[in-house]
């Protein structure tokens, strides 16, 4: 089940968020225990819808980058202005797994340009190679493909360094349409464990710390929690009526 739609993520260690690209699918576990505030701002922006239609605008012999807002004034777009940057998290190994400050193929990471600089762009190591990706602050890895290696390699790559984020900014898809073989990020969804596990949820609009609106998702769960268990009371109130009418009609039959 895809988790779409809504303003909370599970409290769980390790997610399993599933991509659609214009090449395919890409599986990504998601690791709190690597990176939490990284993961959970990758998580959030999930949520929101942030991935649809995102385009794979940068890619060297090395990483391949996406995020870029594309709308900043309008539609949907518009409510992640002014998105605040994160702490940096500091590095992992991955509990035992990776090797600190340097990331590996099928990597997901932040983009940055400094310390606490990490926002919205982030980055699949598809050909790591003998490059030391890894070392900078924001390079903390927060997940690793599991499924879709191949549909990284196959994004295609021929413009290189040559898109201009600045442009994507001030122009969007307009401007991104000057470059008609780039790939895209269709959409991203969590992949849904199960009801109760989401009952002790936690998490605000943006993810992690420099967010806000932070509040209780048990309240986002109520509805549901209340169908739920509306449901279970119908069920209990008509199996104690069929009772109470079969014992009454054996009554009378003696």
């Amino acid at each position: 089940t895809l988790l779409k739609d809504v303003d909370y993520v599970m409290a769980l260690e390790v997610e399993t968020v599933s991509c659609r690209t214009t090449k395919g699918e890409i599986i990504v576990e998601v690791h709190r225990d690597w990176a939490k505030h990284g993961a959970e701002r990758f998580l959030h922006l999930v949520q929101r819808g942030y991935f649809e239609g995102i385009g794979f605008f940068r890619k060297n012999h090395w990483i391949i980058q996406f995020g870029a807002v594309q709308h900043p004034q309008t539609g949907k777009r518009k409510k992640f202005s002014g998105m605040k940057t994160i702490p940096d998290d500091p590095p992992t190994d991955c509990g035992g797994e990776c090797t600190k400050n340097r990331l590996w193929d099928g990597a997901l990471a932040f983009a940055g340009g400094g310390k606490d600089s990490r926002s919205d762009q982030v980055f699949f190591v598809h050909h790591l190679g003998h490059q030391p990706i890894g070392g900078e602050l924001w390079e903390t890895p927060i997940g690793n493909v599991t499924h879709g290696m191949d549909v990284l390699k196959n994004i295609y790559g021929g413009y290189g360094e040559s898109v201009n984020q600045v442009k994507i900014f001030q122009r969007g898809d307009d401007y991104l349409k000057e470059f008609p073989l780039l790939d895209y990020m269709l959409e991203c969804n969590i992949i849904q464990k199960d009801l109760w596990s989401n009952l002790f949820l936690r998490g605000n609009s943006y993810g992690s710390t420099g967010t806000y609106d932070d509040y209780s998702p048990i309240f986002t769960m109520l509805p549901q929690v209340f169908i739920y268990v509306g449901c279970i009371c119908t069920c209990l109130v008509s199996l104690c009526v069929y009772a109470v009418r079969k014992r009454n009609g054996l009554r009378k039959s003696q």
